[in-house]
């Protein structure tokens, strides 16, 4: 209802929150606290969100264009932008002492989202799936609000950039060899 009148909104298009009083959000962090969420946990139900979808495919075709590590990183950059104005994101910036296997300790087996809520900020710890960057961290500024839609986005997102990288990885790989095996072979001549 805006403004007394009725007013039709698709699912999906719009979050509404309650600026009263009342319990925090299902699945919201308690400031000052710490909640880490198996990967898995976020995709149970049904949880596939057209949205999103399109989103990714945007955010693939974005990183198809990439070349190196700098301009992933800057793709992943303006798509968390896109949907979070004011949120930072920092690369390989997890704390060393943050675990984000499911046992502290032990290779990683199952990956887990770690989100913290201090000082007017929530603090999101996505694993990427490869070894550099290990993680990307997002703060996300008070008074923005972050849905599980939107936690779905953002670790489906970091995983999609760990692939890209590790794609460009080889691809570079696989040139520097092509080149020494040219160089060698024109040496012999």
């Amino acid at each position: 209802v805006v403004q007394g009148e009725p007013r039709r909104v698709p699912p999906g298009h719009t979050t509404l929150q309650s600026a009263g009083s009342g319990p925090p959000p299902a699945g919201a962090v308690p400031t000052g606290g710490t909640q880490r969420t198996d990967v898995r946990t976020l995709f149970d139900g049904a949880s596939s969100e057209v949205r999103g979808l399109s989103a990714l495919f945007q955010l693939t075709e974005a990183l198809d264009d990439t070349r190196d590590r700098a301009g992933a990183e800057e793709a992943l950059r303006g798509f968390v932008t896109d949907h979070i104005r004011t949120a930072e994101v920092a690369f390989d910036a997890a704390p060393p002492d943050v675990a984000l296997d499911a046992t502290s300790g032990a290779p990683e087996t199952t990956p887990a989202v770690l989100e913290e809520t201090a000082a007017g900020a929530t603090t999101l710890v996505l694993p990427t799936g490869v070894s550099s960057p290990a993680t990307i961290t997002i703060r996300i500024p008070a008074p923005e609000v972050l849905s599980n839609q939107l936690r779905r986005l953002l670790v489906v997102a970091a995983r999609v950039l760990g692939s890209r990288l590790e794609q460009v990885r080889v691809l570079t790989s696989a040139r520097a060899s092509r080149c020494l095996r040219e160089t060698a072979g024109s040496r012999r001549t």
